[in-house]
């Protein structure tokens, strides 16, 4: 089936193309980015993954696994977590590097397009109220706050391909203790509520002017700009966001939007967040990007669809639209079909490997599927799968570290060799061949229970293949029609949950496993004991 698109004139890189049957909500597109000073030209096909790194690495995946992974090649970072360096990050970089930030996270060039925001957008940590010149942050040394400008100066000195505008969408949380996150969103402290969402408008729209202002006075004169949609969960409030960007000519300067769906959950759904960065102690290392309760998909969906339809339905509808931290494929799904949103991060997958989980659904389900409450993945800490000689990675295109014997998913991938004796050949008899097994549940299960880090590293990959290839699923459905992606939609909610118990299971588990091994050896080692203490006390008596 051909596919024609059609594009947005821009001087910006980033070119988004639309295909022309899309609808408002059911969209196919085509993100092209073209690097002139290299040549570099990178196409992603929408809707699509975007690798959110968390400290500058993908969660359990060192740089030679990452790049052995046939990974998505649209990367974001942000500086959030080196803010607490005595000098700025751009200062420790080699000045004369045309690209300081891919090479300092080696990624290359050539086949990555790299995104920079100031704060972790898939984060669910609150941070301390921002003020009129200053956002904080938190790091792992503590609170740290710094201004607009200087994060625009040092951005732009490592020289990302997208840069995001600094945008209040925390205001109006009121500190985010949680007691005043139901009271606003069961409308008691309305009045307040407003008044802190119309100033993270007023702050946004500010701070983006002073980043089109920063980046004219630059030579980053061809990075892209991006900003989230501020606003909270006022409709008034977006509104005013999305007109004001309109009015004032800088959404002309921008190349796509953020929809923040972490602040947005935290406001509709207040039993979610996590403890506000304001309220945790000054040497606190919590910057973890995981979130404390898998929330009902639905729920959320209904709640959090028309607030950003507000805001979506005033901007043009030429560029692509990023939903970063959607925690169930019943979201993802959803944002699709309701909202239009291009771009997803992979949360869901660093949330599953976290827990011990292997997400296991199809998409479009397989016929003679039907309504039944299944899990999307499976909790390998169960000890029902310590016999289980099944592989791991199931189902046609799922390519991961697992699904191969732990070889490379790309063409011509060979075991790393490590030392003299690990890149020596197998021996093979007289007409056999080297076969690669993949690795199986009983296996993955043990590692889990030994408190192996090759689970993690197994199941990580595991996840992130299945969530592309379920994207891939998704592209391929809206290619046939959106109602067909209708239809299937429905099957797939009718047959698996959307309540995602199965990574409380995961975590429960995970927790059993240590306080058992806690117990035993470890335990003695921890406080001081173990044999050799017990024997040198029998020994003197």
């Amino acid at each position: 089936m051909s596919t024609t698109f059609s594009s947005s004139s821009s001087s910006s890189p980033l070119d988004f193309a639309l295909q022309e049957s899309s609808s408002c909500t059911h969209r196919l597109g085509l993100l092209s980015f073209a690097r002139p000073c290299d040549g570099t030209h990178i196409e992603i096909e929408t809707p699509g993954l975007i690798l959110n790194l968390d400290r500058g690495v993908v969660p359990y995946l060192s740089t030679d696994n990452r790049n052995r992974s046939d990974l998505p090649s649209f990367v974001h970072t942000s500086l959030d977590t080196t803010l607490h360096l005595p000098t700025p990050l751009s200062t420790l970089l080699p000045p004369t590097s045309p690209f300081p930030l891919h090479t300092h996270l080696l990624l290359p060039p050539s086949s990555t397009l790299l995104s920079l925001s100031l704060l972790n957008p898939s984060s669910q940590l609150l941070p301390a109220p921002s003020q009129n010149n200053l956002l904080s942050t938190i790091t792992p040394t503590g609170l740290v706050s710094t201004t607009p400008k200087a994060y625009y100066a040092s951005a732009l000195a490592l020289k990302p391909d997208i840069l995001w505008a600094a945008a209040d969408t925390r205001a109006g949380i009121n500190g985010g203790s949680r007691r005043e996150c139901e009271k606003e969103a069961n409308g008691v402290v309305a009045n307040e509520g407003k008044t802190g969402e119309k100033k993270g408008v007023e702050r946004s729209l500010r701070w983006l002017r002073e980043l089109v202002e920063e980046v004219g006075k630059s030579d980053s004169k061809q990075v892209a700009l991006w900003t989230e949609l501020a606003g909270g969960s006022d409709p008034f409030a977006r509104r005013a966001f999305a007109q004001g960007l309109v009015a004032s000519s800088l959404d002309s300067h921008l190349s796509g939007y953020t929809l923040p769906l972490p602040t947005l959950r935290t406001r509709l759904c207040p039993g979610s967040a996590s403890p506000p960065a304001s309220r945790l102690p000054s040497n606190s290392s919590n910057s973890s990007t995981h979130h404390p309760l898998p929330l009902s998909s639905s729920n959320f969906l209904s709640l959090v669809t028309p607030l950003l339809t507000t805001s979506l339905s005033l901007l043009p509808e030429t560029k692509p639209r990023y939903a970063p931290s959607a925690l169930s494929p019943h979201e993802i799904l959803g944002l699709v079909g309701d909202v239009g949103v291009d771009l997803f991060d992979a949360t869901l997958a660093y949330e599953a490997t976290e827990m011990g989980v292997a997400l296991r659904f199809e998409f479009p389900l397989p016929e003679g599927w039907e309504g039944t409450e299944e899990e999307v993945g499976i909790n390998l800490y169960d000890e029902k799968w310590e016999m289980s000689f099944e592989p791991l990675a199931g189902g046609a295109g799922v390519r991961s570290l697992a699904s191969n014997g732990g070889r490379g998913e790309r063409e011509g991938a060979k075991t790393l060799v490590h030392c003299s004796v690990s890149g020596k050949e197998p021996e093979m008899g007289a007409g056999e061949e080297e076969k690669e097994e993949p690795l199986t549940k009983a296996y993955v299960h043990h590692l889990l229970m030994a408190h192996e880090l090759l689970a993690p590293i197994l199941l990580q990959s595991h996840n992130l293949s299945l969530l592309q290839r379920f994207l891939s699923s998704i592209r391929s459905t809206l290619l046939l029609s959106p109602s067909i992606f209708d239809v299937e939609r429905a099957r797939f909610e009718a047959y698996y949950s959307s309540e995602m118990s199965v990574l409380l299971e995961g975590r429960k588990a995970r927790k059993g496993v240590k306080k058992e091994r806690g117990k035993g050896s470890m335990g003695k080692d921890r406080s001081g004991g173990g044999a050799g203490k017990e024997g040198s006390e029998s020994g003197s008596d």
